[in-house]
C-alpha cells in the first residue's frame, strides 16, 4: 500500500481503479495507486461487472467430472470421499457440494461405485467412499 499524490479516497476508488485498468495498469499497479490491497481492487472490478450485468469468470457445468475420473484412473484401487476429492481436485473444501454432485452423476452413469463404511478406526460414523468400477478401469487399459 502506498501513500502520496496518487492516493484516491472515498467512493471514487472503484472508478479510479477502472480508469487505471483501462489505461493498461495491472491490478496490482491500480491497487497501489488507489492505496488499497490487491484483493480490494479485484472486488471493485467484480462489483462494476455486476452493475453492468457482465457475469464474472465461472467454471463450465460438470467441470469436475472428467477430473475425478482421471484422478481415479491414475490411482486405481483407492476409495475416496467427496471431501477428499474437493480438496485434491478443487483445491478447497468449498468445492465439496460440486464433488458430491459430480459423484452422484458418475455413480448414476455406472462409471464409479460407492460403498458406505466407517470413517476410520476411531470414528465409526458412516462415510461414502467412491472408487472406479471395473468397467471404467478396463476402458482405460484398452
Amino acid at each position: 500500500m502506498t501513500t502520496g499524490m496518487h492516493l484516491v479516497t472515498g467512493p471514487h476508488r472503484p472508478a479510479a481503479e477502472r480508469r487505471w485498468r483501462a489505461e493498461g495498469a495491472s491490478i496490482e499497479e491500480a491497487a497501489e495507486r488507489i492505496g488499497v490491497h490487491r484483493r480490494t481492487a479485484e472486488r471493485y472490478e467484480q462489483r462494476i461487472r455486476q452493475e453492468q450485468g457482465v457475469p464474472g469468470p465461472r467454471r463450465p457445468d460438470r467441470w469436475m467430472d472428467p477430473l475425478i475420473l482421471d484422478h481415479l484412473r491414475t490411482h486405481p484401487g483407492i476409495r475416496v470421499s467427496a471431501y477428499d476429492l474437493a480438496r485434491v481436485i478443487g483445491g478447497s473444501i468449498s468445492y465439496w457440494s460440486t464433488a458430491c454432485a459430480a459423484m452422484g452423476r458418475l455413480v448414476a452413469s455406472g462409471q464409479v461405485e460407492v460403498v458406505i463404511e466407517p470413517c476410520d478406526q476411531y470414528d465409526r460414523r458412516p462415510v461414502r467412499r467412491y472408487f472406479l468400477c471395473a468397467r471404467s478401469a478396463d476402458r482405460r487399459a484398452a
